[in-house]
């Protein structure tokens, strides 16, 4: 390669080597979906349909053009959506790392002041959302403030505030029990092999019926008529006889 073209190849991406974008996983829609898409909606077709060409859910589809749809001005020329900025959008909102909510610091007083009351997180998110509906920068949901009280580097809030929480607890405790043990399941055993699992049944259906909690192995009357007096029971009668 020419010298000369390398130069220009490094001042037209600003100096720096041009990072390799990442494969599409298939989990977020790709440009050529997003082409189909505006194809597919210009000509008519409705959303369910459009899913079902893509083989996508109707709410994707559905959200995408609620999300990504064009302004007033190019709906009124004909054109409500335009594939290549939803896709520009879409890049922009993933990037990472995003801002957080409480880089704007009306929000973070207010929700320091309401932590300092005994207010929980999801009390403050429904207090905002009825007071201040109107303004979007106010809104914030319950997990964030939560984030922003147990890991670093999430908001502006201070560190002490989690001492007002009902459980004071300064760790996040996990919601799922860590189960090393595997309590409760059959070793072995797939939902997916019949074989063991008729196995198991029978090995289960051989063993002993074990007797209830506090039931004792019961006497037939016809035992005790058959079984003849014990002596101890014969002395004190024929004491009696004898004197």
């Amino acid at each position: 390669m020419d010298r000369r073209s390398g130069r220009y190849w490094r001042r037209a991406t600003g100096g720096m080597v041009p990072r390799k974008k990442p494969t599409p996983s298939g989990r977020y829609l790709s440009l050529e979906e997003r082409l189909r898409i505006a194809d597919l909606h210009l000509a008519g077709s409705g959303v369910r349909s459009i899913a079902v060409l893509l083989g996508r859910s109707a709410s994707t589809v559905s959200r995408e053009l609620q999300r990504n749809g064009s302004p007033a001005r190019r709906a009124a020329r004909g054109v409500s959506y335009a594939p290549h900025a939803a896709q520009k959008r879409a890049e922009l909102r993933a990037r990472r790392p995003k801002a957080s909510k409480f880089d704007t610091l009306e929000l973070a007083e207010k929700v320091q002041a309401k932590l300092c009351l005994k207010w929980s997180p999801e009390q403050i998110s429904d207090h905002l959302a009825v007071v201040v509906p109107e303004r979007l920068e106010l809104q914030v949901s319950p997990e964030t403030i939560y984030q922003a009280l147990y890991v670093q580097g999430r908001g502006h809030l201070r560190a002490d505030l989690h001492q007002h929480l009902r459980t004071g607890r300064a760790i996040r405790r996990p919601r799922r029990p860590k189960t090393t043990g595997g309590s409760g399941k059959i070793p072995d055993m797939s939902m997916h092999s019949p074989q063991r699992l008729l196995e198991v049944a029978t090995e289960l259906n051989q063993r002993p019926a074990r007797p209830s909690a506090g039931s004792r192995p019961r006497t037939p009357y016809s035992a005790y008529c058959q079984t003849p007096p014990s002596p101890s029971l014969r002395r004190p009668l024929e004491f009696a006889i004898g004197y």
